[in-house]
């Protein structure tokens, strides 16, 4: 059964690669991770029965490629007419850009950090400057981006150090866009060169971890011998990257049984706060017990089934492909989408684990880019504007 799964993914995420030309396209970003973990699951413990969930993964390959090819085809039909903006040569905006998201990443560190003590703050930064990081987030992602050597160094090193501070997924959307980037700027998935930055990836992930649990164990001066944390390590990155596919199996078990406003509770409670009610939706699973498994992600396709059915599940994952679709086709005329596009990539990326579209910090940051990047376009053209007023008056 794994080659009926394995085997549509690649040729749909190859035809994919021919077609955009943008790296890891967005199938094989949202799709290949989950397929290698429900591979890599199976191959571990032959007691799991995922005919059911492989079956789903197909029908949302399908779709995704087909909406893919339709969305491609439309553009190409239908031209969208844009100012191209060299990435290489982003305007003065751009570094006032990177100033507000430095800098309210290290205030709202810093205050997380004198009022709940270093041990406490993960996950706790909250507030205007939280927010306003988040929104700016992935456009400190630029000096990566320019030949700028000072820069990528000085933002590498204190991200990082700010980062260990915070949920590991902040990490992994730092991390994860730049990975995106280099596959980008090769334009190929099947290439020697992107499995090398896909196992240096996957190292980095793992040092990620290391470093996270060994503070920590400093921190709480918890006294453990190298080898026996090394060993507590590798069993915990195995039961946490693994442990979606155990719970997403119990989940489709149970259609339908969950909130089905978790599935809008971002916009829901963003609604609620302007209201002034703090009444807010809780998207936390609850914690399941199954097949020795104790854990409460269960990964977007059965979370979402759990939530709102199969049907609700297909008309969700459909959108998501539309508007994915969309913003790989706005790149492809207009490199000043590489933002929006590669957040979205990292966000689907991380869609194995769990459904991260009920997480606002992940569609703050989705559309919070897009508003900003149609802010520059309509920005750019004002100054094109000016600048052509001045110089008929000149005549």
């Amino acid at each position: 059964m794994d080659f009926y799964l394995v085997g549509p993914i690649f040729i749909f995420s190859y035809l994919e690669n021919k077609l955009y030309k943008t790296g890891m396209t967005p199938l094989f970003v949202f799709l290949f991770p989950l397929t290698i973990a429900i591979i890599l699951a199976e191959l571990l413990d032959n007691s799991l029965n995922l005919k059911e969930y492989k079956i789903l993964i197909f029908n949302v390959s399908l779709i995704w490629f087909s909406l893919g090819v339709l969305i491609r085809l439309f553009f190409l039909l239908f031209p969208i007419k844009q100012k191209k903006i060299d990435i290489k040569k982003f305007p003065k905006l751009f570094y006032y850009i990177q100033i507000l998201v430095l800098i309210p990443l290290l205030i709202t560190t810093i205050k997380a950090i004198f009022l709940l003590g270093i041990t406490n703050i993960k996950g706790k930064a909250r507030g205007i400057f939280a927010h306003i990081y988040i929104l700016f987030s992935t456009f400190y992602l630029i000096p990566f981006y320019m030949n700028k050597k000072k820069f990528k160094k000085v933002y590498f090193i204190m991200t990082i150090v700010a980062l260990l501070l915070h949920p590991k997924y902040e990490t992994f959307l730092f991390l994860l866009p730049l990975f995106f980037y280099q596959t980008y700027k090769s334009r190929k998935i099947f290439k020697f060169k992107v499995f090398i930055i896909s196992l240096s990836l996957i190292l980095l992930m793992f040092i990620i971890f290391f470093l996270t649990y060994y503070l920590n164990f400093k921190i709480n001066k918890l006294d453990y011998e190298f080898s026996d944390f090394l060993s507590f390590l590798i069993k915990h990155v195995q039961y946490y990257f693994l442990s979606p596919i155990y719970i997403g199996e119990y989940l489709l078990k149970y259609e339908k049984y969950g909130n089905p406003e978790v599935v809008v509770a971002p916009f829901l409670n963003i609604i609620n706060w302007v209201q002034g009610d703090r009444n807010y939706i809780d998207t936390t699973l609850t914690f399941i017990d199954y097949l020795g498994i104790h854990s409460n992600v269960g990964g977007l396709i059965p979370e979402l089934i759990y939530s709102i059915g199969k049907s609700g599940m297909y008309i969700f994952v459909t959108i998501l492909a539309i508007y994915s679709y969309i913003v790989e086709n706005l790149l492809l005329r207009n490199e000043i989408w590489i933002f929006t596009s590669l957040i979205l990539k990292a966000t689907l990326f991380l869609c194995f684990f769990s459904n991260v579209f009920s997480v606002l910090g992940y569609v703050e940051r989705i559309l919070g880019t897009m508003l900003i990047t149609i802010f520059i376009i309509i920005y750019q053209i004002y100054q094109k504007s000016e600048y052509s007023k001045k110089h008929k008056k000149l005549k």
